[in-house]
């Protein structure tokens, strides 16, 4: 899964959507080289950078299009990049709202929903600018 948007990339996506008129702009977010990573702590990490290329594309007016192979930090990172109040509509094979109590595999990525919402990882979550997660998902 997380071959996925270097695949698209690598398969000619920046220069189609140039031949339909876009501007395209190919930035990756990676791990700072000295970072110590963990699975959580590299996710939230990574939602945090992700959140400020996100937030540098709408100052400017451009549509940031976040490709990731991980729900978790593109969740995270494009709703704190986007700082403003948005409505999230999440159609996923999985429902991703699990929480470390529920989640019955441990699995991070299936708590991406519950994170951004404020169900659980709160206290990282704080640490994406923009984020202001909150409880009220229907």
């Amino acid at each position: 899964m997380g071959a996925g948007p270097l695949h698209l990339l690598n398969s000619g996506l920046a220069g189609r959507l140039e031949e339909e008129g876009h501007q395209v702009t190919v930035r990756s977010i990676d791990l700072p080289p000295d970072f110590r990573a963990t699975e959580i702590a590299s996710a939230f990490e990574l939602s945090a950078a992700l959140a400020g290329g996100v937030a540098e594309a709408a100052k400017i007016g451009s549509f940031p299009l976040v490709l990731s192979g991980n729900c978790g930090p593109a969740a995270l990172g494009c709703v704190g990049g986007l700082r403003s109040r948005i409505k999230i509509f999440w159609f996923d094979a999985h429902g991703d709202f699990n929480t470390p109590e529920t989640t019955r595999s441990g699995f991070l990525d299936g708590m991406a929903l519950a994170a951004v919402t404020g169900r659980c990882w709160s206290g990282l979550a704080r640490a994406i600018p923009g984020l202001k997660a909150s409880q009220k998902a229907t």
